[in-house]
């Protein structure tokens, strides 16, 4: 029995033992978020941001009445009015002509983005693809310069410096080298815009050949050729418009936005952190009994102790199978899913994706070139064939997990020094001690739910009773579902069913199991829904008490059958077995109402299929 069992106010432990009741959650939460995170980063190509800086209070070339001075505007109105001629047509057009970016490949991102990205971009350029695929020369040619100058825009981007008269042109690109040309250039043919439309002012004033006109054409002239993204010197640079360049814009050092090693941390962090919660959270609105401690403090009677939680060895090798089959088929047909998909949207057969399904899917390949229809009857035939043939697998290796499961339960030899023996060994002790010497009694073992242990718990607890010297009889009363014949491996073929009937006398009836163990099946004639006759069965415990000392009753579940509240009056006491976060409180105890009606002897509470959450070592230190 844990330290602390009658204590009301929850303990550290009690704490713990919810996250690590419930660490599934925990961890699935977290693999949830690096997943998407990682999905997240492939899905987002890396980018370079360069910067230009501007001034934008400056003198024009000559005044001119038909301009507002820029002085006379606040400075929100400049930096939405500068943002505006910055990302204009006429100056974004000058950049695309000048750096060729419409002569770029549609897919150019694949030179820098993931595997997963590069998927992503072959579907959205499908669609265009097939667009310009039918245009004439010359249309296609406008097409493809008019998305680069849409394209372009979505990268530039004008904030002000607070409290100047400064502004930043940020450009974005996939690599370094990139963004700084493209950001020097936007700069410059804004400039060289700025000039253009004092040149179009002075025309008008003075004419072509004034003096002001021609040199101000000559540096819109010399702007022009500058148009190369080069670093300039200064005095270059900063130029005759009303706009200045401060700053020329540099290749950046490092990739714009967070570390992707800092998101991931910071993602796992959170995700813990979310994990818990959902942890606390989930163990908080659970209403099923996982501890002593909450078996004393919602049932009405004493807590007898717990049966840990095993499974032999070759059960768990057939479970270890049956799940790698399981995960093996998943992923195949998951591998033949996306196979297909990537097929039917035209992704590059090159695409590292695209190979590496191609290997589980290789029958899809083989037959969709050559099948009518094969790239639909292909991949739906080897799916269906991979559910089939993993069902079948699936229900084998069941039956061989329940079968293996089933016999590694059962006890056989009591000498050994393991946990789950020391857990029947007190369990005896509680059921046994409280009697009289040489009393004989019948104990009636029952749960709430169907498919708690109870067989298995009497079948062992009977099994040490024997061993340690008594004679114990067990009775298989659940005649709806019966399985100590399978546990003892017996003969079905009379048991309690024909002794109730008076077919058979009990001595008849009862087979020999092992030194001092008696079992008394269900009969092959079981299955019957009729309650049992309590005269019969009255008599046939007080004839098994005065044989045996020890009379261990095998009992239906009391959701579904009323059994136990018919037999409960003629036997010494009841044992309920309650598995560790099956049953709810609720449930419970309206199972236990039609009992204690009858005011059955409740002998105590057994929790099977009892876990230890917390490990070992950080549950002694906490």
């Amino acid at each position: 029995m844990e330290q602390g069992l009658m204590e009301n106010d929850n303990t550290i432990r009690d704490y713990m033992r919810g996250i690590f009741r419930r660490r599934g959650i925990v961890i699935a939460t977290c693999a949830a978020a690096v997943t998407f995170t990682a999905i997240g980063l492939a899905l987002k190509t890396r980018t370079y941001d360069a910067q230009v800086k501007m001034l934008i209070q400056a003198n024009k070339a000559i005044d001119s009445p038909y301009y507002r001075p820029i002085a006379d505007f606040r400075p929100t109105e400049i930096t939405l009015t500068q943002s505006e001629i910055v990302q204009s047509t006429p100056v974004i057009e000058r950049v695309v002509r000048r750096l060729a970016l419409d002569k770029l490949p549609l897919d150019h991102e694949k030179k820098y983005a993931s595997a997963l990205k590069d998927i992503v971009i072959d579907i959205k350029n499908a669609k265009t693809f097939r667009k310009i695929s039918k245009m004439e020369p010359d249309e296609r040619d406008t097409f493809l310069f008019n998305k680069a100058v849409r394209d372009l825009k979505k990268r530039i981007k004008v904030e002000p410096v607070r409290d100047t008269d400064l502004f930043l042109i940020t450009a974005s690109a996939f690599n370094a080298k990139d963004a700084a040309r493209i950001a020097n250039v936007v700069s410059r043919s804004y400039c060289i815009f700025d000039l253009e439309q004092q040149l179009a002012e002075l025309k008008q004033q003075y004419g072509e050949k004034h003096l002001s006109v021609v040199q101000l054409q000559n540096n819109i002239d010399k702007l022009a050729e500058n148009l190369t993204g080069e670093s300039l010197p200064n005095i270059e640079a900063i130029g005759p418009a009303s706009v200045k360049i401060i700053e020329q814009a540099v290749e950046p050092a490092e990739a714009a936005g967070k570390p992707r090693a800092l998101i991931f941390v910071m993602s796992f962090i959170v995700s813990i952190i979310f994990g818990t919660v959902l942890a606390f959270t989930f163990d908080y609105f659970d209403s099923t009994l996982k501890s002593p401690k909450e078996i004393a403090a919602n049932l009405p009677m004493p807590y007898l102790g717990y049966v840990p939680h095993v499974r032999s060895m070759a059960g768990n090798s057939v479970a270890l199978v049956r799940r790698g089959v399981n995960t093996a088929a998943v992923l195949s047909c998951a591998a033949i899913l996306v196979y297909t998909v990537l097929i039917m949207l035209g992704v590059d057969s090159a695409n590292p994706i695209f190979v590496s399904t191609s290997v589980v899917a290789s029958p899809v390949a083989s037959l969709t070139g050559r099948v009518p229809f094969g790239r639909l009857l292909a991949p739906m035939a080897l799916f269906t064939a991979i559910v089939i043939a993993t069902a079948i697998a699936s229900n084998l290796i069941a039956r061989l997990e329940k079968r293996a499961f089933k016999s590694g339960t059962r006890i056989k030899d009591f000498t050994r020094n393991s946990s789950y023996i020391r857990a029947y060994r007190s369990l005896a002790q509680m059921i046994c001690l409280p009697h009289k010497s040489g009393e004989h009694r019948s104990v009636l073992f029952v749960s709430a739910l169907p498919r708690e242990g109870v067989s298995t718990v009497v079948a062992n607890l009977a099994g040490y009773l024997a061993s340690s010297g008594q004679k114990v009889l067990v009775i298989d009363g659940n005649r709806r579902d019966p399985g100590m014949h399978r546990l003892f491996r017996l003969d079905n073929a009379q048991g309690l069913s024909d002794v109730l009937s008076g077919n058979v006398g009990l001595q008849d009836a009862v087979q020999k199991a092992g030194d001092g163990l008696f079992v008394l099946c269900a009969g092959a004639s079981c299955g019957s829904p009729d309650l049992p006759d309590p005269a019969p069965f009255s008599k046939l415990i007080e004839e098994a008490k005065q044989k045996y000392q020890m009379v261990l009753i095998d009992s239906p579940n009391l959701k579904d059958h009323s059994d136990a509240v018919s037999l409960c009056p003629y036997v010494s006491g009841v044992v309920l077995v309650v598995s560790e976060g099956k049953p709810r409180r609720e449930v419970l105890r309206a199972s236990l109402a039609g009992l204690e009606q009858k005011k059955a002897v409740f002998f105590g509470v057994i929790l099977n299929n009892r876990t230890f959450a917390i490990p070992s070592a950080i549950y002694e230190r906490a």
